[in-house]
């Protein structure tokens, strides 16, 4: 298994470096790339080149993190399964260039299903277990039910200009109502973007996944949904009300991502939620920059711009930290549930601490990644606020609010996943036999989180080298106040890291030649107790679950002890956490269409004369409805 995805190791390796280096040049000229293969014309503005380079360095660190994960491999896959993953890798790799490339929707179809039918390859990594087949079905039904709206807009566009490039789009948007073509294609895009409440295959699909594909598909592939919402918002000239839409969406999904995140004990499921939050608040960004643009506000675009391209760069880092981290402790303890973990810290102090940081950088906390990418959203929204009409002013509050809401459970989150999962005494064995991966299943993640702290001290000097990008979404020029306001939140942010780590650094050496003394956890003076008198991620998080259950379905399962039973038998407390829109709205839907089709298999009787009979009918209703100048 390690060999055949070391060869696709190195194959990703090969078409990172082939396309980043076109990539960089127009990041640095400002001159468009553009290249004719047959009949099919690809180019490359200063925003697709930027996305080829957050695409080629997601993949990478998936790739280098994959080699030493699927060196172990105790399932025993066959060759022919281990060529398809591998063959399925290097294909996502390849089709997300496509699809950011790509100048007509011919193109971006062919790339999208790409996209999704090698990601679904992906997903069944683990199809013996019926969990991925069956996020791996949801998976690609959702994403073919979204592609059927780029064939829409196709179609659309096609019949009235004749063509189906990106100018023609805009010339179709131009004389047409824009809803007819933008309303498909964002219903492509919100999907694959995991927006609320097209987000229900995500969850799963990211906790099913191996480790290295969800790190890739939350960090970067998500991000093409966004891509495709900023590509054709532009194209079909966004407006005031189009950016409150996506600003409304953004905040929906935002809080219902996060709130969800809070009740998971799975910890992929837990990062796989903050992945919803996360693509909200750059949908929400996005939303802010076109009210910007449709009431004239240069500074606000471009704060919110700047907030956007530093969160695309950001989250993609640390959740490859994130997620690669879970792996490690998947890979560690064979379970991703928090409530049989605990103690980690003692077996795994590394992984431990690559995702203590990694939880640090998603909370958006002072001195991390997170904090300077959603500072920029925060001044669009507070410049917002100062706007004379209370309609906008209010926009600007509720993106505020957001901003401070998501932080703040965000927070709540990952002190559970950390706590519960690292902290504490051990719950169930596991972790007690648990140890570190060798220090170059780490590498890439070290790697990643230098890439996010250079971020966090240095966010004017990436502004700087993304100036191309930002005048090409918004056609303006970065005001001078807003380089020099991140170039200050980068000194301060490097002072915090360099006091904090002087102060560790004092702390180690004054503890250094001291006994350190080995207890239980403390337990409010009881210490007779066993690892069960522990918070779980249950209990840790019902409080929150509880205020907030109108967006949150949490099902427990118990029996009562009666008062009068005065020795009660051995009780199981058993809760499971199920997305709210997938239980009540998707699988209840996804039922009644599976009824409707056994009814109708009734049809396929086997027999060829009813085969014949049921052609003789259509015939016989054509013909009649011909004759009655239906058709």
């Amino acid at each position: 298994m390690r060999l055949t995805f070391m060869v696709a190791c190195v194959v990703s390796l090969v078409i990172a470096f082939v396309t980043s280096i076109p990539a960089v040049t127009v990041l640095v000229t400002g001159m468009a790339w553009s290249a004719d293969i047959g009949s099919v014309t690809y180019v490359a503005d200063s925003f697709s080149a930027f996305m080829v380079l957050v695409i080629n360095t997601g993949s990478v660190l998936a790739a280098l993190y994959g080699v030493r994960y699927l060196a172990d491999d105790p399932d025993g896959r066959s060759l022919t399964e281990s060529i398809l993953h591998g063959t399925s890798f290097v294909a996502l790799h390849a089709a997300m260039i496509g699809v950011v490339i790509s100048s007509d929707l011919y193109s971006l179809f062919y790339f999208w299903e790409a996209m999704s039918i090698s990601s679904f390859l992906l997903v069944l990594f683990d199809a013996r277990q019926t969990k991925a087949r069956t996020a791996a079905i949801r998976y690609i039904l959702q994403m073919h039910i979204g592609a059927v709206g780029i064939l829409v807009a196709i179609g659309f566009v096609s019949s009235a200009m004749g063509g189906v490039t990106y100018s023609l789009v805009h010339d179709y948007a131009a004389s047409h109502q824009t809803w007819i073509v933008l309303l498909p294609l964002a219903v492509a895009f919100a999907m694959k973007a995991g927006l609320f409440p097209l987000h229900s295959w995500l969850p799963d699909t990211h906790a099913a996944a191996p480790s290295h594909v969800s790190g890739l598909m939350s960090g970067v592939m998500i991000k093409l949904g966004a891509y495709g919402l900023i590509r054709f918002g532009l194209l079909t000239d966004p407006s005031t009300e189009l950016g409150t839409v996506l600003l409304v969406i953004g905040i929906a999904t935002a809080l219902f991502g996060i709130v969800n995140a809070i009740g998971q004990r799975d910890l992929k499921k837990l990062l796989a939620y903050s992945s919803v939050e996360n693509m909200g608040l750059i949908v929400m960004s996005v939303g802010m920059a076109f009210i910007a643009r449709g009431i004239d506000a240069p500074y606000i675009e471009i704060a919110a711009w700047s907030g956007v391209v530093l969160h695309i760069l950001h989250h993609m880092l640390i959740k490859a930290v994130l997620f690669q981290s879970a792996g490690n402790i998947l890979h560690g303890t064979h379970t991703r549930d928090l409530n049989n973990l605990g103690g980690l810290i003692h077996t795994m102090p590394g992984t431990v601490n690559l995702l203590l940081l990694g939880g640090l950088g998603i909370s958006a906390l002072p001195g991390s990644s997170g904090f300077v990418s959603e500072f920029p959203m925060y001044i669009s929204g507070i410049k917002t606020m100062m706007m004379s009409s209370t309609s906008i002013s209010m926009l600007g509050v509720f993106s505020v609010v957001t901003l401070c809401l998501a932080g703040g459970f965000a927070i709540i989150a990952f002190t559970k996943a950390i706590g519960i999962g690292a902290l504490g005494t051990a719950r169930t064995k596991a972790p007690l036999t648990a140890h570190d991966p060798h220090w170059t299943t780490r590498f890439p993640q070290w790697l990643a989180f230098g890439g996010a702290l250079f971020i966090a001290v240095a966010p004017g000097m990436f502004i700087r080298a993304l100036s191309g990008v930002l005048y090409g979404l918004s056609e303006k020029h970065i005001p001078h106040d807003l380089l020099t306001t991140l170039d200050t939140v980068g000194i301060g942010q490097a002072v915090l890291i360099i006091v904090v780590g002087i102060v560790w650094l004092l702390r180690m050496l004054a503890t250094r030649t001291k006994p350190v003394a080995e207890g239980p956890t403390w337990g409010c003076g009881f210490q007779e107790g066993d690892a069960r008198i522990q918070y779980t991620a249950t209990t840790y998080a019902d409080s929150t679950i509880e205020i907030m259950s109108p967006v949150t379905d949490v099902s427990v399962s118990y029996r009562h002890i009666d008062p009068a039973d005065m020795f009660p038998r051995t009780r199981s407390y058993h809760t499971e956490e199920k997305d709210l829109i997938a239980n009540k709205v998707f699988d209840p839907l996804a039922i009644g269409v599976e009824r409707v089709l056994r009814a109708l298999a009734v049809l396929q009787s086997g027999n060829m004369r009813s085969y014949i009979l049921y052609a003789f009918v259509f015939i016989v209703v054509v013909v009649v409805l011909t004759l009655a100048e239906v058709l």
